[in-house]
């Protein structure tokens, strides 16, 4: 039944139930977390256990990432392209390569931090992959048998897959809960509401707003997340994680986020563009670079003080982009901003980073209250009562 909902607006899935594991696993920790947030989500919006049904599902169709739909019987959808877990990881192990997993930062030779000047690049594109079961089941088997040279490293680039799909799943999480989803679809007259879309590239909506959406879904989706996984809720925390920290000197907390701003960090820049061949700039989403430094900043009011920001934050996020250096993008030319910031003329005024982020943040104001108290998903009880 919950197949054919799906099915029905974003065409056929990946039967990842027959997958066998381990690779079911990088399947269902996504359904799992689904769930399990927005029902908690929910839960916590009116504070009944009001029963809210989440439909997740890997669908097979090339030309987009992950979606989200809300149902007029009630409910939503939350989909993601069967290729992202199997993308998703192979990054994870590739950038894992350059992590010493005992301090959980990138890798240091004679106290000097290892920079490298070769991309890192996917194994494979959403376009270009089998869209069969069997296919991914293939793919999993073949990066498994690379990983078994480097059994400690496909450790850490699990611990890593486990952050990122988290949040990429929270992230559509908020943008249903929080109603960006139903005013897409009401405003926008967008029957689902993708990440990437032709009518999101386009004119036809602006494009500050759209980054404002994308701005509040990613803070409380991190948010959300590293609050979680430092208090230790079973449901954001892993094997993985558990086997690190015993091999670590470091606290756990701190441990933990590093991960998380070094999986922040990789994810968005190494799935940066539209077209790798074209490198087709994304018009919908805030440019990688800005989009870091903003996680950095809501981690940080978030635990920051709790845990240090520099040593917690600012060191994995900075480290990281060190090592990416050949992935790394910024907006527009990097280095005259710099100079604009480091200019002793420039007075009192804030950095560009800082302006920025004061910016969104004004328009997150603006925009989350209308939204939420607007278009927030309504619940439907046993009996059928749609509850406002």
């Amino acid at each position: 039944m919950s197949m054919d909902i799906i099915k029905k607006h974003f065409g056929p899935c990946l039967t990842y139930e027959t997958l066998d594991e381990p690779i079911q696993d990088f399947y269902t920790i996504a359904v799992d977390i689904a769930s399990h947030s927005l029902s908690q989500a929910m839960l916590y919006r009116k504070g009944k256990a009001h029963p809210y049904p989440c439909y997740v599902g890997f669908p097979l169709k090339p030309t987009f990432n992950a979606g989200t739909c809300d149902l007029a019987q009630g409910g939503s959808i939350i989909a993601i392209n069967a290729a992202v877990p199997y993308l998703l990881f192979s990054a994870c192990f590739i950038y894992s390569t350059r992590i010493d997993a005992t301090v959980g930062l990138p890798i240091e030779v004679d106290g000097k931090l290892l920079v490298y000047d070769t991309k890192l690049e996917l194994i494979g594109k959403i376009s270009a992959l089998p869209p069969t079961s069997d296919g991914y089941f293939q793919l999993f088997n073949q990066l498994f048998s690379k990983a078994e040279y480097q059994a400690a490293n496909l450790t850490y680039a699990i611990f890593l897959y486990t952050i990122t799909i988290r949040f990429i799943v929270m992230h559509e999480v908020m943008h249903i809960v929080l109603g960006h989803t139903a005013y897409m679809q009401k405003e926008m007259s967008l029957g689902i509401f993708l990440e990437l879309s032709s009518e999101r590239e386009s004119d036809t909506i602006n494009h500050e707003f759209l980054h404002c959406l994308e701005f509040i879904a990613d803070r409380n989706a991190v948010r959300g997340i590293a609050r979680k996984m430092v208090q230790g809720d079973p449901n954001f925390s892993s094997q993985a994680e558990t086997d690190l920290l015993q091999g670590t000197a470091i606290g756990r907390p701190t441990y933990i986020i590093r991960g998380i701003m070094t999986a922040a960090t990789l994810m968005f820049h190494m799935f940066a563009s539209r077209d790798e061949s074209l490198r087709k700039p994304i018009c919908s989403h805030p440019n990688p670079y800005i989009r870091s430094q903003w996680l950095a900043m809501e981690l940080g009011h978030e635990l920051g003080e709790e845990y240090g920001f520099k040593e917690s934050i600012l060191t994995p996020m900075a480290y990281t982009a060190a090592t990416l250096s050949a992935n790394f993008q910024c907006p527009g030319n990097w280095r005259s901003a710099s100079e604009q910031d480091a200019d002793p003329d420039n007075g009192n005024r804030p950095h560009i980073s800082d302006a920025a982020y004061s910016n969104i943040l004004r328009l997150a104001q603006h925009w989350s209250g209308h939204l939420y108290q607007n278009f927030a998903p309504k619940f439907v009880t046993e009996s059928g009562i749609i509850i406002p």
